[in-house]
């Protein structure tokens, strides 16, 4: 894996402009739900001060190229933070940076929301269909749901 950046929430404006950014993450939601889909992004310079959203962009030749994002939610008797919108670019799959995104989201979840002692539950949905299993219990996540084809998933980890 060559050497990319990350950053997290609004720190993307320092590397590139606004325009540049929502241009990459609406290419990056394109992939995972469809052309027709229109994102767009006019909060990013309000992620800092969000206390429920994050957003991890990794940047590699000068694009964003995966990202993972977490929305923080407290709930008893365990916080929780749910994923969602992970996905890596094409050309870049299979490389190690869907990865780096989603180690990337559970460290600034841990910083942003950890509290001594108490663990917070990472989860997240996806359906068998996309056959990316593999990947969420390579790191750590655990399926709470048998895998078929009229059933989604949920992954759980606690942090």
């Amino acid at each position: 894996m060559s050497e990319a950046k990350i950053f997290i929430s609004d720190e993307i404006l320092g590397f590139m402009s606004p325009k540049r950014a929502h241009e990459d993450y609406q290419a990056l939601m394109a992939r995972l739900h469809g052309d027709k889909q229109v994102f767009k992004l006019p909060f990013l310079h309000k992620l800092k001060k969000s206390p429920t959203t994050i957003i991890i962009f990794v940047v590699m030749d000068d694009k964003v190229i995966s990202t993972a994002q977490g929305s923080y939610a407290e709930l008893f008797p365990t916080d929780h933070v749910y994923v969602n919108n992970v996905v890596t670019l094409d050309n870049y799959r299979g490389k190690g940076y869907g990865k780096l995104a989603m180690e990337a989201l559970e460290s600034a979840a841990r910083d942003k929301w950890g509290r001594q002692k108490q663990k917070i539950k990472m989860f997240l949905t996806n359906s068998p269909k996309k056959e990316n299993g593999g990947f969420y219990e390579s790191l750590g996540y655990s399926a709470r749901s048998v895998e078929n084809d009229n059933t989604t998933v949920i992954w759980l980890k606690d942090i």
